[in-house]
């Protein structure tokens, strides 16, 4: 939880301090554009807090995964978005930076003094981070992998009924371009 409120709380600062004119704090409202998934009922939930202590608003519009790049490319192609703070995928994250569409948060993140050394490095390179600019901060990781049985590698029936029926030996793929080419049945 501790990850999440910092985390969260640092992009929505960024955010505020990404929009325009330095007005008092409790005349602001940030729009988040968000995907309907438990962690965006875990940062919900921690919102009255955020308020308490910054006197900062902020409205979440949830959406389904399926919803959520159409409507996010809707608002951002327009030039001008109702959102101040968007949760996006990491699989865009080299689209939107490219685009045009986001801001870079350095400046931001700089004179707040937010600390981004918790974050792997990786994970901000993933996101298109660089020495010159910060598109996005991390949210969360979620980690991605493939998963295989053994006992299928190793069962000598099944081995030798894909070899007969795919001219090819039946084993663990260790390359995207073979993995991605695997007989459908």
């Amino acid at each position: 939880m501790i990850t999440y409120k910092f985390t969260f709380c640092g992009a929505l600062a960024a955010g505020l301090l990404a929009s325009t004119v330095m007005v008092n704090a409790q005349d602001i409202t940030l729009h988040a554009l968000m995907e309907d998934m438990p962690e965006t009922t875990i940062i919900e939930g921690m919102l009255t807090e955020f308020t308490k202590e910054t006197d900062i608003k902020v409205e979440f519009e949830k959406v389904g995964y399926g919803d959520m790049h159409y409507k996010l490319v809707a608002q951002l192609v327009s030039g001008e978005s109702y959102y101040n703070v968007l949760s996006v995928d990491f699989l865009w994250a080299g689209k939107f930076p490219a685009a045009g569409w986001l801001t870079d948060l350095n400046p931001y993140v700089e004179k707040s003094g937010f600390d981004t050394a918790p974050f792997i490095s990786s994970t901000m390179d993933l996101l298109g981070s660089s020495e010159d600019s910060m598109p996005i901060l991390p949210m969360y990781n979620y980690s991605m992998g493939v998963i295989y049985r053994t006992d299928l590698l190793s069962d000598k029936k099944l081995t030798d009924a894909y070899k007969a029926k795919f001219s090819k030996k039946l084993e663990m793929r260790r390359r995207w371009p073979t993995m991605l080419n695997l007989p459908s049945s």
